[in-house]
């Protein structure tokens, strides 16, 4: 006997899914819509990203769909809808808030139109890596890291 699935009982399963990532996303205090933060001292929107090395890391890029910020606290790494909804920003580890305190290096690799930089950070509790962004003004994002890291709260 060849039971069928039905096709009601498949996008009750995909609406289920996502339906549990929104649940998780807010839980979390996550976004859907990659939002401005009004004190960002850099923003850059449709960035591209990936995290740490290895071969898994490199399949897992993130390309053209993230927001990526400085505010005078942390640096700000958030997937633009619908990437954000489900579990693509977690299973892919381009959802991030790492405080600057954090931050152990901000290094700018190269480029010609778009050059890659690499954050590596480390928290007090001991999980830390390395984040690889894709980004259109390197520069003014290293700076920004770099002033605000120096600035007193």
């Amino acid at each position: 006997m060849n039971p069928e699935v039905s096709p009601a009982l498949i996008l009750a399963g995909v609406l289920a899914w996502f339906a549990l990532s929104v649940i998780v996303r807010k839980w979390r205090g996550r976004h859907f819509f990659a939002t401005r933060v009004p004190e960002a001292v850099f923003s850059e929107r449709w960035a591209s990203g990936r995290p740490g090395s290895g071969l898994f890391a490199r399949l897992s890029t993130a390309k053209n769909c993230l927001h990526v910020q400085v505010t005078p606290e942390a640096v700000c790494v958030e997937p633009h809808f619908p990437i954000s909804l489900g579990f693509v920003a977690e299973a892919y580890d381009m959802d991030h808030h790492i405080p600057l305190a954090d931050i152990q290096s901000v290094t700018v690799l190269g480029g010609l139109r778009m050059k890659t930089v690499e954050v590596a950070y480390q928290s007090s509790g001991g999980k830390g890596g390395i984040l690889y962004l894709l980004l259109r003004h390197a520069e003014t994002f290293q700076e920004a890291v770099n002033r605000s890291r120096l600035e007193p709260d």
